[in-house]
C-alpha cells in the first residue's frame, strides 16, 4: 500500500514539475507604506480574470506558502519560469522602494524578466491617469530605484499599460491575444458600465463583492491626492 502511495505521489509530482503555463505575473508582495495587501489583491484578480480566458497562469500565490524559505521561492520561480510563455509584471508607487537592496527578489523578477526573450508587460495600477504608459517614461523613474533596470528597460521591447476599473479587463484582452493568436478573445462592443455586458471583471466584482470597487476607486484617488 505504501509503495502505492509512494508510486502515485511521484507520479503527481512529475505531472507538477512538467506542467506549463502561459504567463507568470510577478508582482511586490509587501511595502513600506502598509500597503501590504495590495499587491497580493491584484494579483489575485488578475490571475481569476486571465484564467477566466482560457489563460494558464502561474502565481506564487497558489504554489507556495508564507512560510516557504527564501531558496524555496527563488527555486519556484526560477523554475516557473523556464515554462511561461511571456511575464504580466504589476507595478504600483513604492513597489521598487526596496530596488535598493541587492538581495530583493521582486528587483530580480524584473532584472530576469527583461533579460529574457519573453514578451513582458507591465501594468500599472494605484496610479493617476496622468502618469503616461510608455517604456520611456517608465526607464525614467525606475532609473531612481535602479540604474540596471532602468537601462534594461530602455534596451528592449516592453508593453507597458495603466489599468484601471474601467479598462483592466479589455487590457487583459489584449494582452492575451498578442500573446496568443490561437485564442480568439470577444472585446465587448456596447458601453463600459453596461449592466448586460459579460465582462470577466465585472462578474468577478458582483462574485467577490464591492471590495473590490472600493478596493480601485481608493487607490487611484489617493495616488492623484499625492501627485497634488
Amino acid at each position: 500500500m505504501n509503495s502505492r502511495q509512494n508510486e502515485k505521489g511521484s507520479k503527481v509530482a512529475r505531472q507538477v514539475n512538467a506542467a506549463t503555463y502561459d504567463c507568470i505575473i510577478f508582482y511586490r508582495w509587501f511595502t513600506r507604506d502598509g500597503k501590504q495587501e495590495r499587491g497580493r489583491v491584484m494579483a489575485r484578480l488578475i490571475a481569476e480574470v486571465l484564467e477566466s480566458m482560457g489563460v494558464a497562469v502561474w502565481l506564487d500565490q497558489h504554489e507556495m506558502s508564507r512560510s516557504s524559505t527564501r531558496e524555496q521561492v527563488l527555486d519556484g520561480i526560477r523554475k516557473a519560469f523556464q515554462r511561461v510563455r511571456y511575464v504580466v509584471i504589476l507595478a504600483a508607487p513604492g513597489d521598487w522602494d526596496r530596488f535598493v537592496d541587492h538581495d530583493d527578489i521582486h528587483q530580480w523578477e524584473w532584472e530576469m524578466s527583461l533579460k529574457s526573450d519573453k514578451p513582458v508587460w507591465v501594468l500599472q495600477y494605484d496610479t493617476c491617469p496622468e502618469i503616461r504608459p510608455h517604456p520611456i517614461d517608465l526607464a525614467h523613474r525606475m532609473s531612481s530605484f535602479s540604474v540596471l533596470l532602468a537601462g534594461l528597460v530602455l534596451r528592449r521591447a516592453i508593453e507597458v499599460r495603466t489599468i484601471m476599473m474601467d479598462n483592466v479587463d479589455a487590457t487583459l484582452q489584449e494582452v492575451v491575444g498578442c500573446n496568443d493568436a490561437t485564442k480568439i478573445i470577444p472585446v465587448p462592443q456596447v458601453l463600459p458600465y453596461s449592466v448586460d455586458q459579460k465582462c470577466p471583471v465585472k462578474s468577478w466584482i458582483r462574485n467577490r463583492g464591492l471590495e473590490t470597487l472600493v478596493f480601485f476607486s481608493t487607490l487611484t484617488l489617493y495616488s492623484c491626492y499625492m501627485l497634488l
